[in-house]
Formats: structure tokens, sequence, C-alpha cells
């Protein structure tokens, strides 16, 4: 069944690409690119090994737990550093000053 796929997917694949090369206007042009996209994305999928997407995977050996327990001791050195209150902001009224400003 697979093979049958593959075998009418590659074939639709070479016709399409063929329509292609001798698309003479814009219609035959984008019927053509639509069904090469077709081919190409069923061929993906039954051949992922030779047409699908190449993905690399890099592992990373480490101490996930050290890292882990590092990053948290830095939060705490950072908490006990920063001050527990800090005073309100001031808010000035600019309009006010303006108001007085334009009196007589």
């Amino acid at each position: 069944m697979k093979d049958a796929q593959t075998a009418r997917a590659l074939a639709r694949l070479e016709r399409s690409q063929r329509e292609l090369e001798v698309a003479t206007d814009a219609l035959s042009l984008a019927r053509a690119r639509e069904t090469l996209r077709g081919a190409q994305w069923e061929l993906e999928r039954l051949l992922n090994k030779i047409f699908g997407v190449k993905q690399e995977i890099t592992h990373i050996n480490s101490d996930l737990g050290d890292k882990l327990r590092r990053s948290r001791e830095r939060v705490i050195e950072h908490e006990s550093a920063v001050p527990p209150s800090l005073p309100a902001p001031v808010i000035e009224d600019v309009e006010a000053d303006d108001r007085v400003a334009d009196q007589p």
C-alpha cells in the first residue's frame, strides 16, 4: 500500500515539474506550482528520510540540578541585598504650578 502511494506521489511530482517547465500562462503556472507543493508535501510524509525536513538535536550533558541550585542561591542573595521597603515616590501636580504662575 505504501509503495503504491509513494510511486503515485513520485509520478505526480515528476508530472508537476514538467508542467511547471512548460507552463505558458499564469493559471497553468499556478496550477503546476500547487500540484508540485502537494506532491512534495505527500512525499515528506511518505518518505521523510529522503524528502522530510532535516532536524538536528544537540544533547548537552550537564547537571541541571546543580545549575538550578546556583540560580536559586543568586536569587536569594539578590533578595537579601534589596532594602525591605522603599519610600513612596513623590508626585508633583504640574498643572497646579502652571495655574499659580498664570495668575497676576
